[in-house]
């Protein structure tokens, strides 16, 4: 199920953008100055002349700001094959190639040295990469993609090798095998499409194959999970994927192919997807949601959606293996998407900001009032101002940030929301949900409105009550779901492991009979207690209890729905 759309509101980020510059003006300027600069901007590198776009100097400042994140000179970086001094040359002298390079890059150093020894091995193999086009912004985003080990997800440890997999998406253009979207991606969407965790015979497996062809065409592509049986328990030898997988799988590895003819859960249905688009050309990628596993992907026309969904883009996080820019948070992919629609004014503001990061004091802070004005959706620019902040010992962040986001939390927009979630600041309130009965239509809620530990949990008429209201937080390989009232968990009377145990609300703590996973898929989703292995269903007396699952029983069948 595919969620809408958040929007951004031009009025929103502008009433944003006031109150942080208030916020902001109150710091002293002798704090800024304080502050860490980094590494030395040389003299020559100057905001007039990167705002009049010279080209030396913008040459010069992605140089400097790749070096500056490396911590040493280019020249320091080992590279193994091939003619090391004239890779690092023509790196240095292409300002396209750095640009595209470090606006597809995390933000770490270690990950810079491991994507240009990447790019150097591809650059040494492949001259077509050397020019402006295609293979360059492939290779870029391979580079990117493998910034750290991408693992098979076969074995869950076997490192797989970017080279083989650029060949694999030229073999594969040359034979026209790629849908006509892969032409024109730039190089930091090339990396959702590099990174897959699919070997290349996998990916060669997914663009032959007779069932997945009715897919194979962008706007289908997605919903090539519906090819995936969604079961736990291998019907043939009776053996739980959550007991034994390689068995579940009959012995053979955890393919394309063997999710294809065994399916399994969500994280199957996702992934399954994923690969299909990524062997076609089209980004995509896993992720965590509380309890679940979704994938995101990117639409014709530009805009990403969630597959699978069922926390929405609030609880969606980068899986792990993943590289999203800016950050861990799913949003971070939409919120950059959406910044980089005016490309020319994205680059402005990042070659700004990196100027910035060499900076200090008065000259600090008019560069980032400068872009946050120009290009309010460029979020490390507000990053770095809510840093100053937090090392203000004058001040007291949280309650300024409080005051700051509690006027808008109704809007609840995209750059909003990743400014809350992602400023290492506490959030002042979270989503919240009704999760509803599908085959009589009650919520779930707490018997006789009670903010008891203990209380039984039951179905009920909605009558908007926060007893009625709940909470997801992820809590390791589940989540726990909060009851809004009496901030109390979903839990097993007396971690009963037998159909029938009673479901209470309970003092949260780390004990698996408070642990749940989502099951099935959306249209049937299952909550299953991570202790028990059985699922939330409701008796007779319209009380909440355990039981074992029935396929498509919408007695056991739950729909979460927003609160407003």
């Amino acid at each position: 199920m595919r969620t809408p759309e958040l929007t951004s509101t031009l009025p929103l980020r502008c009433r944003l953008a006031a109150w942080l510059m208030c916020l902001i003006a109150s710091v002293s300027l002798q704090a800024l100055a304080q502050t860490s600069a980094g590494t030395s901007l040389p003299p020559a590198i100057t905001a007039e002349k990167v705002r009049a776009e010279d080209p030396e100097v913008l040459r010069a400042l992605a140089g400097w700001r790749l070096e500056s994140l490396l911590g040493k000179p280019l020249a320091e970086v080992p590279l193994e094959g091939g003619q090391p001094g004239r890779f690092r040359a023509a790196l240095l002298r292409d300002t396209v190639l750095l640009e595209d390079l470090l606006t597809a890059l995390p933000d770490t150093p270690d990950a810079a040295t491991r994507a240009i020894a990447v790019l150097h091995q591809i650059w040494t193999d492949d001259p077509a990469c050397r020019q402006q086009g295609l293979w360059r912004r492939f290779a870029v985003g391979t580079a990117a993609a493998y910034a750290k080990d991408v693992i098979w997800w076969g074995d869950s440890k076997t490192p797989l090798d970017p080279l083989a997999m650029y060949h694999d998406f030229k073999t594969a253009h040359a034979e026209k095998k790629l849908f006509a979207c892969f032409n024109s991606l730039p190089a930091w969407q090339m990396v959702f499409v590099a990174g897959t965790w699919a070997k290349p015979d996998e990916l060669q497996w997914a663009r032959a194959d007779k069932d997945v062809q009715p897919y194979r065409t962008w706007k289908k592509v997605f919903d090539s999970s519906d090819l995936i049986t969604y079961q736990d328990v291998n019907p043939n030898n009776g053996v739980s994927l959550f007991t034994d997988s390689l068995q579940f799988y009959e012995g053979h590895p955890y393919t394309l192919q063997s999710m294809r003819q065994f399916g399994g859960v969500c994280g199957t249905v996702a992934r399954f997807a994923v690969g299909v688009a990524q062997a076609n050309g089209a980004p995509s990628m896993p992720s965590g949601q509380p309890g679940h596993c979704a994938y995101l992907q990117l639409a014709p026309g530009g805009q990403w959606l969630i597959g699978n969904d069922i926390s929405g883009w609030e609880q969606s996080y980068e899986h792990p293996g993943i590289l999203i820019p800016w950050g861990p948070h799913a949003l971070f992919l939409k919120l950059h998407t959406d910044a980089r629609v005016d490309e020319a004014a994205f680059r402005k503001a990042e070659r700004l900001c990196w100027l910035a990061a060499g900076t200090s004091g008065q000259e600090k802070l008019s560069l980032l009032k400068e872009i946050t004005e120009q290009h309010p959706l460029y979020y490390p620019a507000w990053r770095a101002w809510i840093e100053v902040l937090a090392k203000d010992k004058r001040m007291n962040p949280i309650r300024k940030w409080h005051g700051l986001v509690k006027p808008v939390l109704k809007d609840y927009s995209v750059p909003l929301l990743a400014l809350e979630k992602l400023s290492g600041l506490p959030i002042p309130q979270e989503k919240r949900y009704k999760i509803v009965q599908v085959q009589t239509g009650k919520v779930l809620a707490v018997e006789g409105g009670s903010a008891d530990s203990g209380a039984r949990v039951v179905v009920a008429d909605d009558d908007g009550s926060p007893s009625q209201q709940w909470r997801f937080v992820q809590k390791g390989g589940g989540m726990q779901v909060f009851n809004v009232q009496s901030e109390c968990v979903l839990n097993v009377t007396s971690n009963s492991k037998e159909p029938g145990g009673a479901i209470i609300i309970y003092n949260a703590t780390a004990d698996l009979n408070s642990s749940w996973t989502w099951v099935g898929r959306p249209k049937h989703r299952r909550l299953k207690s991570q202790s028990s292995g059985l699922l939330l269903d409701v008796g007779e007396d319209g009380k909440v209890i355990q039981n074992k699952g029935r396929p498509n029983d919408d007695n056991q069948s739950w729909q979460t729905v927003a609160v407003p």
